[in-house]
């Protein structure tokens, strides 16, 4: 776009666009302080107190998580503060720190104050202040994924953009700090495996092209690190693991029907499936009908109990198929409205929340959040997702005209990889219902592109 576009207009768009960002940061404060001192009541944190007291863990928790409740809660018995209160205390640091590390490295804004207000832009995000004060593994996944995502850009411009030779010792280097953040996301939970690997995979394409280009000796050296850090990570999952997780088939066949099936098979006692009423009992039909969390254990259970694990599987992947050809249009409108709704949340939650479709876990998560502050509740979460719908619209100029002026086809196309193939993950993963806790590295990174592009515009006027 012409330079002409940084006159009085862009001056005002960006300068909306902090103020309103700035009004999210009290509010954000506001809230956390009011909430410290409570615990939010999660199914999900119920499950971690459990592993926490024997780290036997079960789905797909990994070990850090539960290993260090285990310790602060060893470290807190009849201590002045909760152990909840000391997690909020250090999740909240992790994150302020890593996205200060962030726009240091990746915006190259200048100035300690300016780093400082993006931190607290994206930490103080409704969604992140969520999960920064709950006992959940959420927020040291945004955390460390943008750790990764911060030196894996950092890495990329250096071997892009550097005129003189590198060797393999350089390349060495630079995947051994990806791939340990790789490796500490993987024992946080084994959906991040894949994730981890993206921007990991990426740099190692790069180093490998620029070694081979300058005819360097080596090239099996970065290869090396990164396949002893993939058999590390493999290895931990089996010895941390619970026994009785289900094979990668046994995953697939039944994460279908949890996907399409669950929600019409259970959501109306006069149309229940014979196939599963005569092998499940009518007390836990009921008590699992519209409870997702429900469904994958209890209902689960008794399915496996009456048929065994493998014909479990396989009957849940008939009822999942049927269900289908039943309604392919709404399963198919349905899969793709939660794609794009895990890719940016804010322009989903209004309409979760306003009861169009399955709600998932929108309305809960909502009910959680607001239980100590509804009104200030109400207004700091869905006036933020429809002020993030409109900052986009101002803030999409700014962002092509960088994409236009700079050379970051390695950095786009490698981070948008990792958005899509994360929310692919999770909408087939889960139980055809709306989680944002789960991608809450994807909606802080798009508030760190608002305000790192705000920012730059209005201080040096120069491009991320």
């Amino acid at each position: 776009m012409p330079d002409k576009f940084f006159g009085k207009c862009g001056r005002i768009m960006y300068t909306a666009v902090i103020c309103l960002l700035s009004v999210q940061i009290i509010a954000g404060c506001i809230w956390g302080i009011k909430s410290f001192s409570s615990l939010q009541q999660f199914s999900d944190t119920t499950a971690l107190l459990r592993m926490s007291e024997n780290l036997k863990l079960t789905g797909d928790t990994g070990i850090i998580y539960p290993a260090l409740l285990a310790v602060i809660r060893t470290l807190t018995i009849n201590g002045p503060v909760s152990y909840y209160e000391v997690m909020y205390a250090i999740q909240l640091s992790f994150a302020f720190f890593a996205w200060y590390y962030f726009s240091e490295k990746v915006p190259g804004i200048k100035k300690p104050l300016h780093r400082v207000w993006l931190s607290l832009a994206v930490v103080t995000c409704p969604y992140g202040m969520q999960c920064h004060e709950a006992v959940l593994e959420y927020s040291f996944v945004s955390s460390l994924l943008c750790f990764l995502v911060t030196f894996q850009i950092v890495f990329i411009r250096k071997w892009e953009n550097s005129e003189k030779p590198k060797s393999a010792a350089e390349g060495f280097r630079d995947l051994s700090v990806l791939s340990l953040f790789w490796l500490l996301l993987s024992l946080l939970g084994t959906e991040c495996i894949l994730i981890g690997f993206i921007p990991v995979f990426t740099l190692l394409v790069i180093v490998i092209r620029k070694l081979w280009a300058g005819k360097k000796s080596g090239i099996l050296i970065p290869l090396s690190i990164v396949a002893f850090f993939f058999i590390v990570i493999v290895e931990l999952n089996v010895v941390f693991g619970d026994k009785l997780r289900l094979s990668p088939i046994d995953a697939i066949e039944r994460g279908m029907y949890y996907r399409v099936a669950w929600s019409e098979d259970l959501d109306e006692r006069d149309y229940w499936p014979s196939a599963v009423v005569t092998v499940v009992d009518e007390d836990t039909m009921v008590r699992t009908m519209g409870d997702p969390g429900l469904v994958r254990t209890d209902f689960t259970d008794s399915m496996t109990e009456s048929l065994g694990r493998r014909a479990t599987s396989f009957r849940m992947l008939s009822l999942a198929w049927d269900a289908f050809t039943d309604n392919k249009k709404g399963v198919v409108m349905d899969t793709l409205t939660e794609l794009a709704g895990y890719i940016f949340v804010p322009a989903i939650t209004e309409i979760k929340l306003e009861g169009s479709g399955l709600s998932g876990y929108a309305t809960g998560n909502y009910d959680i959040m607001r239980r100590n502050m509804p009104v200030f509740a109400k207004y700091y979460l869905r006036l933020t997702s429809i002020i993030y719908c409109f900052i986009l619209l101002l803030t999409i100029p700014g962002m092509l005209e960088t994409l236009k002026k700079h050379n970051l086809k390695s950095i786009v196309f490698s981070t948008a990889f990792l958005f899509i193939l994360s929310s692919f993950i999770y909408t087939f993963s889960g139980n055809n219902t709306w989680d944002h806790r789960k991608v809450l590295f994807l909606t802080s990174m798009w508030v760190a592109l608002f305000a790192g592009l705000s920012v730059k515009r209005m201080t040096d006027r120069t491009d991320i």
